[in-house]
C-alpha cells in the first residue's frame, strides 16, 4: 500500500515538472512531428493539421529555412480550428455546385487555388464531397450542412499549414498557393459558385456508382452542377505520380536534380502506374461525354503560359465577373514555365507506348507528345 502511495506521489511530481517546463515555452510554435500527421497552433487561436508524406520532422524542415523566412514564421504561434458560420441565406444565392474530374498531378491544386481566390467562388481543397455524402446521416444530408462544410474546409485551407496558407512554407516542403490579396477562405458579400477540388476519387465514384451520391445531392441542393476537367501532358502526370509514390522523401531541391540524374524505375512499376493513369483518363473522358456542356476542359500548360486568358475563360463559363486585380494577383503566383517531369525518369518503352497511344487516340491529349 505504501509503495503505491509513494509511486503516485512521484508520478505527480513528474507531471508537475513537465507542465512547469512546457508552460514557459507555450508562446513558441508548437509542432507535433509524427510521420503522416503534423499539427500546430497559431497566434489567432487556430488549430490546424496537415498530412505529410515526409518522415523527417516538419520542425526540422522549418529550421532549415533561410533566416528571413524563419523570422516570418515566428509570427505564427497559436490558433483555433473554429470556422465562421455563414448566414444560411447566403446559400440561397449559390448558382452552381462545382466538381473537378481528372487525375492527381495534373495541376488541379493550382487551378483550384486560383478559383478559390475569386470573391464569389468557394472551393474546398480535397474535401471528398461524394465519399463523405455516402457516409453522412440523414440529418447531415442538407444543402446548408454541405455548403457550410465546404466553406469551412476552404477557410482551413487558407490558414496555418493549409495548402493555400501564406505560412505553408513554415511547415512543409511543398508548393504553396496563397494569394493573400484576394479572397481565399472567404467571400465578398455573396457566393455564386461553391465546390470541391477533389478529382481522381470523383472519377472512381461516379463510374462505379453512377446512381449514388450525385443524383441525391442534386435533388437536395436543387442547383445545377458544373465540372472542370484539368488536362496535362500524360508523360508529365505519370512521371510525377511515380516520383511521389516511389521516392516520397525527395524534397523540392532534390527533385530538381533529377533532370540531370533521372530515376530508373522498374518496368513493372512504370507499366502498372501508366495503366492506372490510362484507365483514369478513359474514365474522365467518359464523364465529360456524360455531362456534356456542363464541363469545361482546361489544359494545365495553357494556364501556366497564359493564366489571365484561361481564368477569363473559366469566369465566362461560371458566369461570374473577374476584376483586373483578381486576374493580375492570380497570374502573379503562377509558375514561370510548365514542369516537364517526364525528363526526371528513364522510361521503359512499353510504358511510354501506352501513353503515346493516349496522345494519338484521345481528343483532349492530341496536342501532346513525349518530345513536345
Amino acid at each position: 500500500m505504501r509503495g503505491r502511495i509513494l509511486l503516485s506521489f512521484v508520478s505527480g511530481i513528474i507531471c508537475v515538472g513537465v507542465v512547469l517546463y512546457i508552460y514557459p515555452h507555450s508562446e513558441k510554435i508548437l509542432l507535433k512531428s509524427v510521420p503522416g500527421d503534423v499539427s500546430a497552433e497559431t497566434q489567432d487561436g487556430e488549430k490546424f493539421s496537415v498530412k505529410s508524406n515526409e518522415e523527417e520532422p516538419v520542425k526540422k524542415q522549418r529550421d532549415n529555412l533561410p533566416s528571413k523566412i524563419k523570422s516570418d514564421c515566428k509570427k505564427v504561434v497559436r490558433a483555433s480550428q473554429k470556422s465562421q458560420n455563414v448566414d444560411p441565406r447566403i446559400w440561397s444565392e449559390v448558382k452552381y455546385l462545382l466538381f473537378f474530374i481528372g487525375h492527381f498531378r495534373s495541376g488541379t491544386s493550382l487551378i483550384g487555388s486560383l478559383l478559390d481566390a475569386h470573391p464569389n467562388i468557394v472551393l474546398a481543397h480535397e474535401f471528398g464531397t461524394l465519399g463523405r455524402w455516402e457516409k453522412w446521416s440523414k440529418e447531415q444530408k442538407t444543402r446548408d450542412y454541405l455548403f457550410q462544410e465546404l466553406f469551412s474546409k476552404s477557410e482551413r485551407d487558407s490558414r496555418g499549414a493549409g495548402v493555400r496558407s501564406p505560412w505553408r512554407h513554415c511547415y512543409v516542403d511543398q508548393y504553396a498557393f496563397a494569394i493573400p490579396t484576394q479572397w481565399q477562405g472567404k467571400f465578398d458579400k455573396n457566393i455564386k459558385i461553391i465546390g470541391d477540388k477533389q478529382s481522381e476519387q470523383v472519377v472512381s465514384i461516379l463510374l462505379s456508382r453512377p446512381e449514388g451520391a450525385l443524383p441525391e445531392i442534386q435533388k437536395i441542393v436543387k442547383i445545377p452542377f458544373k465540372f472542370i476537367y484539368i488536362v496535362r501532358n500524360p508523360f508529365d502526370v505519370a512521371a510525377t505520380r511515380m516520383i511521389r509514390k516511389y521516392s516520397p522523401k525527395l524534397n523540392h531541391e532534390e527533385r530538381k536534380e533529377l533532370y540531370n540524374n533521372p530515376l530508373n524505375y522498374t518496368k513493372k512499376w512504370q507499366v502498372q502506374e501508366v495503366k492506372r493513369l490510362a484507365s483514369l483518363i478513359h474514365g474522365a473522358v467518359k464523364l465529360t461525354t456524360r455531362f456534356g456542356n456542363d464541363v469545361i476542359a482546361i489544359h494545365s500548360e495553357d494556364m501556366i503560359k497564359n493564366p489571365v486568358q484561361e481564368l477569363k475563360k473559366m469566369c465566362t463559363f461560371f458566369d461570374v465577373k473577374c476584376s483586373k486585380k483578381y486576374l493580375d494577383d492570380c497570374a502573379h503566383i503562377v509558375y514561370a514555365n510548365p514542369s516537364k517531369t517526364r525528363n526526371m525518369i528513364k522510361w521503359n518503352e512499353e510504358a511510354k507506348q501506352i501513353l503515346t497511344n493516349i496522345t494519338k487516340n484521345v481528343s483532349y491529349f492530341k496536342k501532346y507528345s513525349f518530345d513536345e
